[in-house]
């Protein structure tokens, strides 16, 4: 019987080689990786992060070959990674609990909130929270709540978020920590309304000289509408967006104004009331003439249109050097200017709210604009020449009557 083997079909054994040395480099990223999460389970105290610097340093112990095994590649990411689950599992934190924590302290402020809701940091003393954003248990007298404590940082910052709000009421916020056997107060306000500048579009759909009118400044309602009394009489307002209101009233106030007209606006958020503040109706601040200046300072005055009668609402600056206003009008700005070193031209800033003007202003030495005076007053030589003319011609025809 012939052998059912076919000598075509038979495979010479071999031996399938794998390859289970790590990559190049593959090393240096356990070791990496192992620092690094225990690092930051440590500082933060995420035990997560402790767990997966464990992982990496004993993929990179198991990947080690004792050729490069030394004492400085492995102690730093065993050492780190073994403190920081040490630290974790068994070292408790001295403020765990009431009797632990004899220097608990947390600093109490009074707090005046920005009216579009704010974030306030608190500095504190082993109050006992350690988990960055661990929100702690509040009580507060907020109309409809909405205030929230939460750590910053353990054991030492806290984060109290404010909601958008509006009231001439005192509120407070009630924080309890380590089961409730240390509570602290916060206390706080909603801060005033404030007027520092406004806007104005002519052309309004009623024609005439009214417009619209947006006011800017800080303190007013970003949840419901606002009142704004206006020459005496309180007209709507919208709800405030970045800072500014519009006059929302059916009757339009400006209206009844010229321009540069005056008119006086107060502000009424809840029932606090902003300090009155003048304007003049004029749709956007000008400069039409700057005289020139004596280097050594002094006084003098800008014409052109300027919004308020209120000096501290303006802001005018000579080669960036702040000068005083004593006054100012509709047209008419009076100022102390400043100093300077030499001659020549200086750049003038002048603002008002988010109005901005850039021009510059010349010093001239006061003996050079009354040597111009003093030519001014000369005859030139034109007339000179021409009175001539109209005298010698006089005299001859006078002389040619005579003879």
């Amino acid at each position: 019987m012939s052998d059912p083997r076919k000598e075509s079909l038979i495979v010479d054994r071999f031996e399938m080689r794998v390859s289970t040395e790590p990559k190049e480099g593959e090393l240096e990223l356990y070791s990496l990786f192992s620092i690094i999460f225990g690092f930051m389970g440590i500082m933060l105290k995420y035990k997560i992060c402790l767990w997966v610097s464990g992982v990496c340093c004993v993929a990179y112990l198991a990947n080690l070959k004792s050729k490069d095994s030394s004492i400085r590649t492995i102690l730093s990411p065993v050492s780190l990674s073994l403190m920081g689950l040490v630290m974790a599992y068994f070292v408790e934190s001295k403020c765990e609990d009431f009797k632990n924590c004899p220097t608990f302290f947390i600093e109490s402020i009074n707090i005046i909130a920005n009216t579009y809701g704010s974030v306030i940091t608190v500095n504190g003393v082993d109050f006992g929270s350690d988990v960055i954003g661990e929100t702690i248990i509040v009580e507060d007298n907020v109309d409809g709540g909405g205030s929230s404590v939460k750590v910053l940082v353990p054991d030492s910052t806290l984060e109290i978020d404010i909601p958008a709000g509006q009231s001439n009421k005192n509120y407070k916020i009630i924080a309890y920590f380590l089961d409730y056997n240390y509570n602290q107060t916060f206390n706080y306000t909603y801060e005033k309304p404030v007027i520092t500048s406004y806007d104005f579009k002519s052309g309004g759909n009623d024609g005439g000289s009214s417009g619209e009118l947006s006011i800017i400044g800080k303190g007013f309602s970003y949840k419901l509408e606002n009142n704004v009394t206006f020459n005496g009489q309180i007209y709507k307002a919208s709800n405030a967006i970045n800072g500014s209101i519009k006059l929302i009233d059916p009757i339009n106030p400006t209206k009844y104004l010229d321009q540069g007209g005056k008119f006086e606006i107060i502000m009424d958020v809840a029932g606090q009331l902003s300090e009155p503040v003048t304007f003049y109706l004029f749709e956007e601040t000008s400069i039409t003439e700057i005289p020139k200046l004596n280097p050594t300072g002094g006084k003098s005055t800008l014409n052109g249109s300027f919004k308020t009668s209120l000096p501290n609402l303006l802001n005018l600056k000579i080669n960036n050097i702040p000068c005083k206003i004593e006054s100012v009008s509709a047209n008419n700005l009076n100022f102390n200017y400043p100093s300077v070193a030499n001659v020549g031209k200086y750049p003038l800033t002048f603002s008002f709210g988010n109005e901005l003007i850039s021009k510059d202003v010349e010093y001239i030495n006061s003996n050079d604009e009354d040597s111009d005076d003093d030519d001014d007053d000369k005859p030139s030589n034109a007339n000179i020449i021409s009175c001539s003319f109209i005298l010698i011609s006089s005299i001859l025809f006078i002389l040619q009557l005579l003879i």
